[in-house]
């Protein structure tokens, strides 16, 4: 597992396949990610403060998140959210929901994404990881963003399901059969 600030990669090249969490988080208040399960990926220097990432077959991609009540306040979609922790770029229609009553409200993709290219901005941080530690890293995600651990746990289930049951998500993570 590595985890580093956009802003230090420069150049790398990830051979075979992978998990990459991309996203941003404060905690207290929002964060968001996409999972995005990988055949090898490189990452270089972009115009400015951007990073680009190219894959060597599509990746699957699908954005998951928590909103504190603060964000949900709000009542806008995630892709109206002017906050980068609270951007998703999926309406909630587009996701399945666990409301944490005074802990907020988790969210993700119904559905996955391919992904050829993607942009991230200097201020994502990028996890990488392999199958077996991707539910580890979300739980550090949590952590992160402040939930207690009784809800922590909860989510971490509603987010990615127990390992045995991850390869039953192919609705959800289209590429992770070819990671075995």
């Amino acid at each position: 597992m590595t985890t580093t600030p956009a802003t230090e990669v420069r150049h790398a090249r990830i051979e075979g396949p992978g998990c990459l969490l991309v996203g941003a988080a404060e905690r207290g208040l929002a964060g968001t990610f996409r999972l995005l399960v990988h055949q090898g990926v490189g990452i270089e220097w972009s115009a400015g403060d951007r990073r680009k990432l190219t894959f060597t077959r599509p990746a699957s991609a699908c954005w998951m998140g928590w909103y504190s009540t603060r964000i949900l306040a709000n009542g806008w979609e995630p892709y109206d959210q002017p906050h980068p922790a609270a951007y998703a770029s999926v309406g909630f229609r587009k996701l399945r929901t666990l409301d944490l009553a005074e802990h907020g409200r988790l969210f993700r993709q119904m559905y996955s994404e391919p992904v050829h290219k993607l942009l991230v901005a200097e201020a994502t941080r990028l996890v990488t990881c392999s199958r077996d530690s991707i539910r580890e890293e979300i739980a550090t995600v949590l952590r992160v963003l402040g939930l207690p651990e009784p809800r922590a746990a909860a989510a971490l289930e509603f987010l990615l399901p127990s390992t045995e049951s991850l390869d039953h998500l192919h609705d959800v993570l289209g590429l992770v059969q070819s990671l075995k």
